[in-house]
C-alpha cells in the first residue's frame, strides 16, 4: 500500500505519494498535457519532473501506475531530454546525464519526427520511449527529500 503522507522531519505535501527506501516524494499528475505544461506544473507544487534513476525507482513507479486503476493505462512524462544535444539524454531536473535507464525495444527512435522527451510508455510495461515534447501524456513530479529541504503536508 501505497503511503500517502509521512509525519516528521521528512514529509510529503499531501498529494504526493511517500517512497521512504528512495526518500522521495511523487505526484501523478492525472490529466493530459505537454512536457513543457508537465514541467510547469510540477514546479508550481515545488518539485520537479520524475527522474528514474534506479532500477528499484522504476520498479516502485511502474508498481505504483500498473495497481492503480485511476492511474494504470496511461503514459507519463519523465524529465528526460535531448533537446541540447541529440542522443545525449539527461535528467532536466538535475541535468545529469542517464546512468540508468529502461528504455522499451527499439528505443529511443528518433525517427519520423523529433523526440526529445522521455515518458514511461504503458504499452510495454512503463518502459521508457522517446516522444515529441508537445504530444500529450501525464506526467509524474518529484520531491528528492534528500536534496531538498522538507516540506511540511
Amino acid at each position: 500500500m501505497l503511503k500517502r503522507y509521512l509525519a516528521g522531519p521528512k514529509a510529503c505535501p499531501k498529494e504526493f505519494v511517500y517512497n521512504p527506501s528512495l526518500e522521495s516524494c511523487y505526484l501523478f499528475v492525472t490529466y493530459e498535457i505537454t512536457w513543457y505544461q508537465a514541467r510547469q506544473i510540477c514546479q508550481a507544487h515545488k518539485s520537479q519532473l520524475a527522474s528514474i534513476e534506479s532500477e528499484a525507482e522504476q520498479v516502485f513507479l511502474a508498481g505504483s501506475l500498473a495497481s492503480n486503476p485511476q492511474l494504470r493505462g496511461f503514459s507519463y512524462f519523465l524529465s528526460g531530454s535531448d533537446a541540447k544535444k541529440e542522443g545525449q539524454w539527461i535528467w532536466t531536473s538535475t541535468n545529469k546525464p542517464f546512468e540508468y535507464t529502461r528504455w522499451g525495444t527499439n528505443e529511443p527512435s528518433s525517427h519520423g519526427y523529433p523526440k526529445e522527451c522521455v515518458m514511461m510508455y504503458h504499452p510495454v510495461g512503463y518502459n521508457w520511449a522517446d516522444v515529441g515534447c508537445t504530444t500529450i501524456y501525464r506526467a509524474i513530479c518529484e520531491i528528492n527529500l534528500q536534496q531538498r529541504s522538507p516540506f511540511i503536508g
